[in-house]
């Protein structure tokens, strides 16, 4: 059964001593029936549906036809085969074979200190984009300071897209490898963001080709 919200009616509530305000309640609908089929005969504001089971109260929502889409109150039932809506279709009556859902208008109910409560199961949390972290550090650069030390950061487990963020607070002069080829500096204090493909065995390092000029460290973040 799925749910639906219901834009409810507007009434008029005490806020403040000489305050009025204007309050919209608006109700869930949830659907206890889909696919029901209009028949032939609809005119005016009552709709032909054989064994439709509404009742009083409940709304219908168009799926198909020219009223696709477009909700309506049921207020009033003259037989199982037919119902009346608060709508006079006028000279553009709903087709026969069009078809509607049924709505119960229900008030959401919350926890006595104002919490809703969450109980289906079925609830879909849409995630547009994950960043995993893979390998991360904060390294002392005391004494890693002769020029052509090495330092290997990372090495790939798996194929694909990798960003890093290397940042270093001290005075080297760093030179960024990828599997022993340069692609990118580091001057001293700086930091570097880049992106690469990266398959299983890549291998990213750093390589001092200056000394250092005090105690400083380097930060990195590898994420997928």
């Amino acid at each position: 059964m799925k749910s639906r919200i219901i834009q409810g009616c507007v009434d008029l509530v005490r806020t403040g001593l000489n305050e009025i305000s204007m309050r919209v309640i608006a109700a869930f609908g949830a659907e206890i029936a889909t696919g029901k089929v209009v028949g032939t005969g609809s005119s005016g504001s009552t709709i032909v549906s054989a064994l439709h089971g509404l009742s009083v109260g409940q709304r219908i929502v168009f799926t198909s036809g020219v009223y696709r889409y477009q909700e309506f109150s049921t207020i009033g039932v003259p037989s199982v085969n037919s119902i009346q809506v608060n709508y006079d279709f006028g000279s553009v009556p709903p087709s026969a074979l069009d078809k509607f859902d049924v709505l119960q208008p229900t008030t959401p109910r919350v926890s006595s200190d104002g919490k809703t409560q969450v109980s289906d199961v079925n609830v879909a949390v849409a995630v547009e984009s994950l960043s995993l972290e893979l390998s991360t550090g904060n390294i002392l650069i005391n004494p890693f300071s002769a020029s052509g030390t090495s330092l290997t950061l990372f090495t790939s487990a798996s194929t694909g897209l990798h960003k890093f963020d290397i940042k270093q607070n001290g005075g080297l002069n760093l030179v960024i490898n990828k599997n022993a080829v340069k692609i990118g500096n580091i001057l001293p204090g700086g930091e570097q963001t880049f992106i690469k493909s990266l398959v299983p065995g890549d291998a990213l390092n750093l390589s001092v080709v200056s000394s250092a000029t005090g105690v400083g460290s380097i930060l990195w973040n590898v994420h997928t």
